[in-house]
């Protein structure tokens, strides 16, 4: 991942604030805020307390009960000012209760949850966190395994909002020491597999372009949705097409359209 030391950044999500710390430490950027979805006795009983004291100590910013899909959560943070913004593996909490998850997956799935999820994300970023006059980049932290891959980022977050997908980067969790991935609902350590990080912006071409890497699996021969091609055959082509594996992101891209088009109405 790349750091301009003269960004503004502000970071989302930030589990045990492990990676806000070190990005502050290690790579010294203009000014950084610090945001977690927890509130500060949840995050201190699942994670400690160690990182937010250090950030505080250090004169950086955290502010607790932040949560990206609820505006009235982000009523203390100074709004249109960042350059950057940025999402760390980003994934939704399980549910508590079979009730839960049938309430709220009753028009789509958890995968669809997740996608509008990063899509508020982006949308939130350059409506309201981004300043105009800025560097204007949104980035999110996934994984290339799954559910993460199945939430096609590349291709399905942006439709019909005039945001520009630019590119990706290897993510190398060794540019930032101590940081540690969490499980999303516990003190747990989350086993490191190989990171990407995904930028947008509003500006099409961006200093940042040359060094990405352009969206992938492109054109007739290659299956976009599923990252795979591109095919040396027809038939091999036809045997993707009627894989389990397709037909599975078929219908996750069949729920993501319904509700695209929910939220169009």
């Amino acid at each position: 991942m790349y750091i301009n030391p003269s960004w503004r950044i502000l970071i989302v999500g930030d589990g045990d604030l492990s990676f806000s710390l070190s990005l502050w430490r290690h790579h010294k950027p203009r000014q950084l805020v610090a945001t977690v979805l927890d509130s500060v006795e949840a995050l201190t009983e699942k994670y400690g307390s160690k990182h937010l004291e250090q950030l505080q100590q250090e004169g950086c910013p955290v502010f607790t009960e932040f949560d990206v899909l609820r505006p009235e959560s982000w009523h203390s943070l100074e709004l249109g000012r960042f350059d950057a913004v940025i999402f760390q593996f980003p994934l939704l909490p399980g549910f508590r209760s079979k009730q839960e998850f049938q309430a709220r997956c009753a028009h789509g799935s958890v995968n669809t949850l997740n996608r509008y999820l990063l899509r508020r994300f982006l949308i939130h970023s350059f409506d309201h966190f981004l300043d105009p006059c800025g560097a204007q980049l949104s980035l999110i932290t996934s994984k290339d395994v799954k559910p993460y891959r199945a939430w096609n980022i590349e291709n399905a977050l942006i439709r019909e909002t005039g945001i520009s997908y630019l590119g990706s980067m290897p993510f190398q969790i060794e540019q930032f020491p101590g940081y540690r991935i969490r499980h999303v609902d516990a003190d747990r350590h989350v086993k490191e597999t190989q990171g990407i990080t995904y930028a947008w912006s509003l500006q099409a071409e961006h200093e940042l372009t040359d060094r990405l890497t352009p969206a992938g699996f492109q054109g007739e021969q290659c299956c976009a949705m599923c990252r795979v091609g591109p095919f040396k055959t027809e038939d091999d082509k036809q045997r993707h097409l009627s894989s389990r594996r397709h037909q599975m992101m078929q219908t996750y891209e069949a729920q993501w359209q319904a509700y695209l088009a929910t939220e169009a109405s």
